[in-house]
């Protein structure tokens, strides 16, 4: 059962992706546990939305999407989709009878355009593989890039110990899961590196070859300072 519903999580259903109008974030400016209640630039609330797919306690297999100000989020065969009633979790709803759990994650200053400026380049339809790129490698990107917080473990363990063990996968899902060659080399944590809001601006000076500078003159200077260096070692050279 978990298997077949796995499967249909990555083959698209109610969702629709949203016109990529996102513009680049600034910079953070705090760091830290996210605000759990609105303040400031921090207005987006994010939620996570978790179904179980199957399994026992702690190897459960989950359905994950990430909710910013009661829009959902997720990833499928589709790319990155989004709907506005939690639809990509009605199939396991319809299932289990049960309603998927939503926790609040905290509010973010990043807005759900800015999430998919982000994140649609490296989650591209047809790219979705169940074990190694699937829903909640998206989360887990999506919930660093907005509040700079991971998905907690448990809801990957059921697809990480697949995934260490794919041929055996393979074998006992007779035929319905085969590895997608568009995720080969896919990592979350490239992913992450890539999309960290504070990655730009948290090497000092790097406009300056590593040294601090607090304004445009010094900026300006120290790039002189710099290109004299290079001309004095090309001419000594």
């Amino acid at each position: 059962f978990f298997l077949v519903v796995c499967l249909y999580c990555g083959m698209g259903n109610k969702g629709s992706a949203e016109a990529k109008d996102g513009t680049a974030p600034p910079p953070p400016v705090v760091t830290g546990p996210p605000p759990m209640e609105p303040t400031g630039k921090f207005v987006n609330k994010v939620q996570l939305a978790s179904s179980v797919l199957g399994g026992v306690p702690p190897m459960c297999a989950y359905h994950t999407s990430v909710v910013i100000n009661d829009e959902e989020f997720f990833f499928d065969m589709g790319g990155v989709m989004s709907t506005r009633n939690l639809g990509s979790h009605e199939q396991m709803k319809t299932q289990s009878g049960r309603d998927p759990v939503v926790i609040d994650m905290g509010y973010s200053q990043y807005s759900a355009s800015q999430l998919k400026a982000a994140l649609d380049q490296y989650f591209l339809a047809g790219s979705y593989d169940l074990l190694r790129k699937n829903c909640n490698s998206f989360s887990d990107c999506a919930l660093f890039y907005l509040l700079r917080v991971r998905l907690d473990s448990k809801y990957r363990n059921m697809e990480k110990l697949g995934s260490a063990n794919s041929s055996m996968f393979q074998s006992m899902s007779n035929g319905q899961y085969e590895p997608n060659a568009k995720a080969e080399g896919f990592s979350v944590e490239d992913v992450i590196a890539k999309v960290d809001p504070e990655k730009a601006w948290s090497t000092p000076g790097q406009q300056t070859g590593g040294e601090t500078v607090s304004s445009v003159e010094d900026m300006r200077r120290k790039r002189l300072e710099a290109l004299e260096r290079r001309q004095q070692a090309q001419a000594a050279a």
